[in-house]
């Protein structure tokens, strides 16, 4: 939807009124889908009544995606971020009072449904403001154009899916509680900076989409910046929490967490190839490559599954950790050699990488120091000021 917009503006009506079709039809099978796999595994009525209105959440922010995804076609981002932030708000206000309260479970999940309320009817009241109205219909050639390329998209996110978590699964089975409890902080710390590449991946993707067709020198340029503003935000977050995980751990979790350094001082660095991903893959996603950044994905998650099946059983959350490194690099390097079929690697890129390098080891070294001189959050604003000083210079 946000690609098919961003190309063709004109079309945005047509476009979001097929789409509208599409959702209709399949939201009705996934909530009948849900609502019935949870009558006949037997679950109690309290539980039936939670998972209706759970299920219709899941259909408000169904259409919301909807909506905010035409917006963001057009390269217009501003409706979304007041959405978001204003959704939330209500969902923590009311889920707030909901505890305070001790009001029950359905209360509880209705302040979601609150959240997801405000977004669909601020969507559509952003979307009339553009001059688009979320009608239903179904045009025959712009319905086979959304399927065809649909069913990339979804089984990248069914691999996506699989090896962001099979690792604790396996985990679990292989060496306890203990160790996924270990591995887990690392995991969290390092996935919680996602928001930012895909943030900028949430502007990059429409405006690649547009200067496909219109302006490939300029894709080529907006693809440069983009890999060049990851390397500098994600170098100094990386060599940061890694000269400081021993501190991270022990401050925010506790010495029950000690065994948890290690991992994170590992997974940290898989930041980097997430960040640098996410500007390759948009550019695959956008040029109508999808199907490659499928394949890749695939392999990906076979080859997650293979490191973790050898690894875990050696080293447990470290060997984890190591699996994670690993395919998050194999996913970006192999995305990258066939992004650059399309446009060759952005001139000063390598130099920029270096000269990120230096700076941030660097700043590791000073941080490194300067946790035994001062209390360790003093050491990140030096850090902060040695990497900003070295990219300057």
């Amino acid at each position: 939807l946000i690609r098919e917009v961003a190309r063709a503006k004109e079309k945005a009506q047509e476009i979001v009124s097929t789409v509208l079709g599409i959702k209709l039809f399949l939201g009705g099978l996934a909530y009948g889908a849900v609502f019935l796999t949870a009558y006949f595994l037997g679950h109690p009525p309290l539980t039936l009544q939670l998972i209706a209105i759970a299920g219709a959440v899941m259909l408000l922010d169904a259409f919301n995606l909807t909506y905010f995804g035409v917006l963001r076609g057009l390269q217009n981002l501003r409706y979304e971020a007041v959405g978001m932030v204003v959704g939330q708000g209500i969902t923590l206000i009311f889920g707030v009072f909901a505890i305070m309260l001790h009001l029950s479970m359905h209360a509880f999940l209705a302040t979601l449904a609150f959240g997801s309320l405000w977004n669909f009817f601020f969507s559509v009241y952003a979307l009339r403001r553009v001059g688009i109205h979320p009608t239903i219909g179904l045009k025959r050639t712009i319905l086979m154009t959304i399927a065809r390329a649909a069913v990339p998209f979804a089984l990248s996110g069914i691999f996506v899916r699989v090896y962001s978590y099979i690792d604790t699964v396996l985990l679990q089975h292989m060496r306890g509680d203990l160790e996924v409890g270990w591995y887990s902080v690392p995991y969290k710390i390092t996935y919680a900076f996602q928001f930012i590449p895909m943030a900028l991946s949430a502007a990059l993707f429409p405006a690649l989409s547009a200067a496909w067709k219109q302006d490939r020198a300029r894709m080529g340029w907006v693809f440069g910046r983009a890999l060049r503003y990851s390397i500098l935000l994600v170098l100094p977050i990386t060599f940061g929490i890694a000269a400081l995980a021993p501190e991270i751990i022990l401050t925010v979790y506790g010495k029950e967490f000690i065994n948890s350094i290690v991992p994170l001082e590992i997974s940290i660095f898989g930041l980097v190839f997430m960040f640098l991903y996410f500007p390759v893959g948009a550019l695959l996603n956008s040029t109508d490559r999808q199907r490659a950044n499928t394949v890749f994905m695939g392999i990906t998650m076979a080859v997650n599954i293979l490191f973790n099946l050898f690894l875990i059983p050696r080293f447990g959350a470290v060997g984890a950790s190591i699996a994670t490194l690993i395919t998050n690099a194999f996913l970006w390097l192999g995305t990258l050699l066939w992004a650059m079929r399309i446009t060759p690697l952005p001139t000063g890129i390598v130099s920029t990488g270096i000269k990120s390098l230096i700076a941030a080891s660097a700043m590791a070294l000073v941080v490194l120091e300067g946790k035994h001189l001062a209390p360790w959050p003093l050491s990140i604003l030096a850090g902060a000021l040695v990497y900003g000083v070295c990219i300057w210079a």
